[in-house]
């Protein structure tokens, strides 16, 4: 039985005791205080890196025009048969590098969506007998009206004379 299906198996043990479920950190406690799950040394690393790498995703200057961009990006890379997320500061990369990093986070967006489709097509199709669900995947609407109102937050360079 791989590790996954092991955690999947402790979270099945937990809502089986708990009706309310829990946050995958009162899980793991839970899975822990009662000796059915202990970290492995690398957990502490795998966690550490999840750390950092959120860290850096969150890492941002503010542009000439007033945005915040990240300033840290990510490749994939393949080493020794090995597919990699390797981190860059994007003043160090490419256009060509930039484009990739960008595709890259384009595809997790696209896969996140066809799964999200996937999952209100299944509730819809077998748990929904009412109205169904829409899931509509064009999101023109909601990137126009979100950088509106990021704009809106912006502070006023020309203003400030």
């Amino acid at each position: 039985m791989s590790y996954s299906d092991q955690l999947r198996k402790l979270a099945d043990e937990f809502f089986a005791m708990h009706d309310q479920g829990g946050t995958a950190k009162e899980i793991l406690r839970w899975a822990y205080d009662n000796g059915k799950w202990a970290p492995h040394p690398d957990d502490f690393i795998r966690a550490g890196a999840e750390q950092l790498a959120r860290a850096m995703r969150e890492d941002t200057e503010t542009d000439p025009q007033g945005r915040d961009i990240r300033t840290k990006h990510v490749l994939i890379e393949r080493r020794g048969g090995e597919q990699l997320l390797i981190w860059n500061s994007s003043k160090d990369m490419s256009p060509e590098q930039m484009e990739l990093s960008f595709q890259y986070r384009r595809k997790l967006i696209v896969n996140d969506c066809v799964q999200l489709k996937t999952e209100v097509d299944s509730y819809n199709e077998n748990k929904n007998p009412g109205k169904p669900f829409q899931s509509v995947m064009d999101f023109t609407d909601d990137v126009e009206e979100e950088m509106l109102l990021r704009k809106s937050k912006m502070p006023d360079f020309a203003m400030a004379d």
